[in-house]
């Protein structure tokens, strides 16, 4: 069925569920916030407001759709993180090239003008892994496809 905006109820119902997965995620972060990497100024300095803290991103297309979830921080045994937070991980390198050049590369071959990161730094305690692993399976779920440039998980 649909609804007075022309979106069927199960859209609507994807919507619903997205818009919940951001509020826990939100409850479930120390600091959240996004920047937009369109080549005009380096990825390093396009990034320079995420913390290099644990926590989980995800990177959506110049329209919007979700193409990328990724996480910075791994747990130890003890507890600990190791030191790569989002900061680091999202100008280290992918695929043995630097991420930079990965996501110029991916931009210029799918014709993306521009991507929005979103990054969420976790409340200690919440390993990035596993909110990594939700927000996949939520993405999965709703779309039956891992997000384009997530090659496996």
């Amino acid at each position: 069925s649909r609804s007075s905006r022309g979106v069927s109820s199960r859209g609507m119902n994807l919507i619903s569920k997205y818009i919940m997965t951001l509020d826990f995620l939100s409850s479930l972060s120390k600091k959240k916030g996004y920047c937009i990497y369109d080549g005009s100024r380096t990825l390093r300095s396009s990034t320079d407001n995420v913390p290099d803290a644990p926590g989980v991103y995800i990177i959506s297309d110049h329209n919007g759709v979700i193409i990328y979830i990724g996480k910075a921080g791994t747990i130890r045994q003890d507890g600990s993180f190791k030191s790569q937070g989002l900061h680091g991980r999202l100008n280290n390198k992918q695929k043995d090239i630097a991420r930079q050049e990965y996501f110029d590369s991916r931009m210029s071959a799918e014709s993306i003008p521009q991507i929005r990161i979103d990054w969420y730094e976790l409340n200690e305690g919440i390993i990035p892994g596993y909110i990594e692993g939700l927000l996949i399976q939520e993405y999965y779920h709703a779309n039956k496809v891992l997000p384009r440039w997530n090659e496996s998980f």
